[in-house]
């Protein structure tokens, strides 16, 4: 995994080849770059800034296996069983028939 400094050095890089570019479409195609790094270092860093207010697998943990029914965690683990059984056909654009 790369550092917020080093999406954002990427995205320098990609600053100075859009100013020597050969053709509008290596512009197009450098910003486009220099845009994606920017985001990606400022994800990185908001994933820095905020590691102590998320959720984080215990040591040994195996998910669901640990979970007692009823509990906190199973009830989260059941809605992101949901979540995911919606979401993944949906992002692979395949339907899911019932």
């Amino acid at each position: 995994m790369f550092t917020p400094e080093q999406y954002r050095a990427q995205a320098v890089e990609y600053s100075r080849l859009v100013k020597i570019a050969k053709s509008p479409t290596e512009v197009r195609e450098f910003q486009r770059l220099e845009r994606t790094f920017t985001e990606l270092a400022d994800n990185a860093q908001w994933a820095v800034d905020n590691h102590d207010k998320s959720l984080h697998a215990t040591s040994g943990s195996t998910g669901a296996s640990k979970s007692k029914v009823g509990s906190p965690a199973a009830s989260a683990q059941a809605t992101v069983g949901r979540l995911g059984a919606w979401c993944l056909p949906a992002l692979s654009g395949l339907t899911v028939e019932s």
